[in-house]
């Protein structure tokens, strides 16, 4: 966990991929790999920018008037769906990296996403 506190998401990978190959009955490293794999593939920005300019146009047209208010909601609806499908494409790009330069880490991590959504990995 050291390395994933100082964010060396690479290096954790592979000690942890390590860990899980030597045992792969114990959960710890099972979740720690998912963990790790989750936050190298994660979009490095965060939806902040897109939500205050969202709330200032919401504001700012609330001051103004109500004649612009829905125009500025409509706006920052689109403004914060344009963000979460760009951030979905993102992270998929970054799967697809991760899986040319370690294949088996890819297979081992859709593997634990699916344990995980079935509830067999907390």
């Amino acid at each position: 966990m050291a390395l994933l506190v100082r964010k060396r998401y690479r290096e954790a990978l592979c000690a942890y991929k390590s860990a899980l190959l030597l045992d792969p009955t114990l959960k710890e490293p099972k979740r720690n790999v998912h963990s790790a794999m989750k936050k190298t593939i994660q979009v490095g920005l965060t939806g902040t920018a897109a939500v205050v300019i969202a709330v200032k146009g919401m504001l700012r047209a609330n001051r103004l008037g109500a004649d612009l208010l829905v125009p500025a909601i409509i706006t920052g609806v689109i403004i914060l769906t344009g963000y979460f499908l760009w951030q979905r494409r993102k992270v998929r790009l970054n799967l697809a990296t991760m899986a040319q330069i370690d294949p088996q880490l890819v297979s081992i991590y859709r593997q634990l996403e699916a344990d995980k959504k079935k509830g067999l990995l907390r």
